[in-house]
């Protein structure tokens, strides 16, 4: 070994037949190495969560002489779970107190099919309607020609009415996510 204390780069048996050893005198440097690799292991994360990545929101509409329908989009980024979460709101256009029930369905005609459906058994007292979605790739499938349909079913003075939509995009925005 080296002399006067100082170990040189040719002396690696040191280095080899010794365990790694806390020194159990200098708590302070090993709680400010513990700090140090804290913040190194959080920082991705802190820099992921403020990485300001803009989200693209769609609205699409249609209406009807009784129904009015919005249906709105977020995509979100590729990374997420999650890429497209989506409200749809149906309104009814006139006084629905007359109402009994209401059926409101969604569907896009894409090669292998696809919909969803909900029904209810009541009226809001507002005739609002809504319904959350995740995941159907409203917008990617729009921009391909596919339309997306809403039919709204509703009973009203014992008599069943029908009304079906095609939403068209009725505009877009960024905001920060």
């Amino acid at each position: 070994m080296g002399g006067a204390g100082f170990l040189r780069a040719s002396d690696e048996s040191f280095f080899l037949s010794r365990p790694y050893i806390y020194d159990t005198n200098d708590s302070g440097r090993e709680t400010h190495m513990r700090k140090q690799r804290l913040l190194l292991a959080a920082l991705p994360l802190i820099l992921i969560g403020c990485s300001g990545e803009t989200l693209q929101e769609y609205v699409f509409a249609a209406e009807t002489d009784s129904w009015e329908t919005e249906l709105f989009v977020e995509q979100h980024p590729a990374a997420e779970n999650i890429s497209e979460e989506a409200l749809l709101q149906v309104q009814h256009a006139g006084d629905s107190a007359d109402i009994e029930s209401v059926e409101v369905q969604l569907w896009i005609d894409r090669l292998g099919g696809g919909s969803t459906s909900t029904s209810l058994s009541y009226m809001p007292e507002d005739g609002s309607l809504e319904m959350l979605l995740s995941n159907y790739d409203f917008v990617y499938e729009e921009e391909k020609g596919n339309p997306i349909h809403v039919q709204v079913t509703w009973q009203e003075d014992q008599e069943e009415y029908t009304d079906e939509m095609v939403l068209e995009p009725a505009g877009s925005q960024e905001t920060e996510g």
